[in-house]
């Protein structure tokens, strides 16, 4: 038992990153009774590229540069998360799916053998309605007749409501804690007790994605706008969390981004002030194109 004890611990000590430990030899074991949830968001798209809000409308598709980047994002998830996804989730709209598609390439041409489980697909994970502003130019609404409605909605997203009477970020939160739901209690088995990494990956959307990362780390609406919780085209955060309740069916005890640019864990109480909402045309020091 002694022996067998000294060659797993050697192995962890030559395999570093790849495997349990980071590149300072933190032990990224898993907690007992959490579960890891790598939220991804998609390529960019022709509408991001002409700065047009897409919101729920599925007529945008990959770039060239979009389809490089989930081809790079495959790449690193190839070489190291290979049989660690065990459950897989996608958004219905096509620049989603598209990036998936491009993902499960990577892995089929892989010659490690390395699988993801079938896709389930669902409209939950679609990115925020913005309603009769999406398919819209962001400048045209910063200077046309509905200036004041986007001045309102960059200054308090939170409180902003369409004239319809529709709050679009409240929505986006109240789907999200939905989406959280079925994410945990449909994932499959948790890795409790175990040093195998058990690891749920969503393919989704830039907004989608910061409110669950949000929410999964105990902030409010608030927290929306907040400047390390922006995704820029296919970046990825990993999220390690534990059973919640109520309003928050996951709670997050660490996280850190891992594509495009890795970050070390950060505790999850440890969040910043936010800051306004990102302007157009930032990267992942603010939202590109969120939506």
């Amino acid at each position: 038992l002694g022996m067998r004890f000294l060659e797993r611990s050697v192995i962890i000590a030559v395999m570093g990153v790849a495997s349990n430990v980071d590149g300072k030899g933190s032990h990224l074991i898993p907690e007992a009774g959490t579960r890891r949830f790598l939220l991804a968001r998609h390529g960019q798209t022709t509408w991001n590229a002409a700065n047009r809000l897409q919101g729920t409308v599925d007529d945008s598709v990959l770039t060239d540069l979009g389809r490089k980047q989930a081809a790079e994002l495959g790449a690193r998830l190839v070489a190291e998360e290979a049989n660690s996804v065990d459950a897989l989730y996608c958004s219905s709209l096509t620049r989603a799916r598209q990036t998936l598609e491009i993902i499960e390439g990577a892995f089929a041409a892989s010659t490690s053998g390395a699988a993801l489980p079938t896709a389930r697909v669902t409209a939950d994970l679609r990115e925020i309605e913005l309603h009769q502003w999406e398919g819209r130019h962001k400048d045209e609404l910063a200077t046309g007749a509905q200036a004041h409605l986007w001045r309102a909605w960059k200054e308090n997203p939170v409180d902003f409501a369409f004239p319809t009477g529709v709050y679009p970020l409240r929505d986006l939160w109240h789907r999200a804690s939905h989406c959280w739901e079925k994410l945990w209690t449909e994932g499959s088995a948790q890795c409790e007790g175990s040093d195998e990494e058990h690891k749920t990956l969503v393919v989704a959307h830039g907004a989608l994605n910061r409110a669950l990362l949000a929410m999964a780390l105990g902030r409010d609406m608030n927290a929306f706008v907040h400047s390390d919780l922006q995704f820029d085209n296919c970046a990825v955060v990993e999220v390690e969390a534990k059973r919640g309740s109520g309003d928050r069916p996951v709670a997050a005890v660490r996280w850190r981004w891992r594509h495009p640019k890795p970050s070390e864990w950060k505790e999850a109480a440890l969040l910043t002030a936010p800051s306004s909402m990102p302007d157009a045309n930032l990267s992942h020091a603010g939202a590109a194109q969120a939506f």
